[in-house]
């Protein structure tokens, strides 16, 4: 370091026709279906290994000749990748695609376009039509979303859903907080420090995350607040489906679902608008900030304006019970299998429709939630904690009753029968 007789030479990968040359030294070798003696296969297989080193390339083509099927270039390729033949994208069931944006709607209410939205980028991913347009080559991520609009509407609710529909488990859905990344310097915690640096050997939050899970839903929450370096890192991503880590090792996107979500002019938004402006107002506004504020146009073009998914605030009172009815599922289901009672209400859509009433629309389904926190499961868990012998016992049911104050506020009370 710092020797004056010491350089460093960064040496490129191998362009196009060090590859063909490559490729045709060790031809007989490679093992495709169908063949490469077919001229469209070889130049899109040689177009394909763009980014990778010789050594790489010789390891591609003993791979191939070690496996007993024959297989296509892509799936050559991604098995070296992430050692799998397959995307889990196209191994989904046919049937169960069919009710995609039935099952994606059963966690997000009140956001039809933007399950829709999600719902078509699976299709696309499936049918194997993602990124074509682009380039039939060079293989973008499965898709990206930008998700806009009030605080508590199911954005983050949506990716989670999303993962677990396509992986068959929420753990594939890797959540960054960008507010975390308002330096300048934050990118060396996304893709790791460069070499000689402090934590040079640990790598990148972002680069580590898809290494270890190539095949995930990846989801930029607030995506406002991270620092406009940090945003170009995004350009690469988008355009070619790969990022080069602080060791010079490349990480291929491919394989990824990108969300971003933003509250961007959410504070002056006006929760009594219809959902066309609604819709007109978020995007404007998402413009505004990538092309006034952040000054990075390209940004917004790579994701593209179709790909901008306002969500609704929630108006609907009946949205506000089908959400408490989907969350409070899990906790009827806890009480049941761990005090072996049952939880029943006079009338469940009465008592979470005058919930809903006391909850502010501005707040959204987040705001259903800590209502239901407050005023229904805290009173529901000091119950059970007094009634503990009683219900260890088993067999009982707990009955909830809906009662009005003086104040006009609701209380539930508890009985056990």
């Amino acid at each position: 370091v710092d020797n004056p007789l010491v350089a460093t030479i960064n040496v490129p990968m191998p362009a196009r026709d060090e590859r063909a040359k490559y490729v045709e030294k060790d031809i007989n070798l490679l093992k495709l279906s169908p063949g490469i003696e077919d001229k469209t296969v070889r130049d899109n297989f040689i177009d394909a290994l763009d980014g990778f080193s010789l050594k790489n390339i010789a390891q591609i083509i003993k791979l191939s000749s070690q496996i007993p099927e024959r297989m296509s270039f892509e799936k050559i390729i991604n098995l070296y990748r992430y050692g799998e033949k397959k995307s889990p994208w196209e191994e989904l069931s046919y049937e169960k695609l069919k009710t995609a944006k039935e099952t994606l709607g059963q966690r997000v209410k009140g956001q039809n376009e933007a399950v829709q939205k999600v719902r078509d980028v699976i299709i696309r991913a499936y049918t194997g039509f993602a990124g074509l347009q682009h380039s039939a080559k060079q293989k973008k991520p499965k898709g990206a979303l930008f998700f806009v609009g009030p605080t508590g509407v199911g954005k983050t609710e949506l990716a989670k859903s999303l993962a677990e529909f396509v992986f068959g488990d929420e753990s594939a859905y890797r959540r960054f907080d960008m507010s975390e990344y308002a330096h300048e310097q934050s990118d060396q915690r996304l893709v790791g420090a460069p070499p000689g640096y402090v934590g040079y050997e640990k790598g990148g939050e972002l680069t580590n995350a898809v290494k270890e899970k190539p095949f995930c839903v990846l989801l930029f929450d607030e995506i406002e607040k991270a620092h406009g370096r940090i945003m170009d890192k995004f350009l690469q991503i988008l355009e070619d489906g790969r990022l080069t880590d602080g060791k010079g090792e490349t990480v291929y996107f491919s394989e990824t679902f990108i969300i971003f979500t933003s509250n961007i002019g959410a504070a002056n938004a006006d929760v009594n608008w219809d959902t066309e402006q609604t819709r007109e107002y978020f995007i404007e506004k998402v413009k505004e900030h990538f092309i006034n504020e952040l000054k990075r146009p390209e940004i917004l073009n790579r994701i593209g304006d179709a790909n901008i998914v306002p969500f609704n605030f929630i108006q609907n009172d009946q949205v506000l019970v089908a959400i408490g009815k989907s969350k409070f599922t899990p906790i009827r289901e806890f009480v049941k299998e761990r005090y072996k009672a049952d939880i029943r209400f006079d009338d469940e859509d009465d008592a979470l429709n005058a919930l809903g009433k006391s909850v502010n629309k501005a707040n959204g389904g987040r705001g259903m939630l800590n209502a239901m926190e407050q005023k229904l499961i805290n009173p529901l868990s000091d119950f059970v904690f007094e009634k503990m012998e009683t219900l260890e016992r088993g067999g009982r049911t707990i009955k909830v009753n809906i009662e009005k104050t003086p104040h006009g506020e609701i209380e539930f009370d508890f009985c056990l029968d």
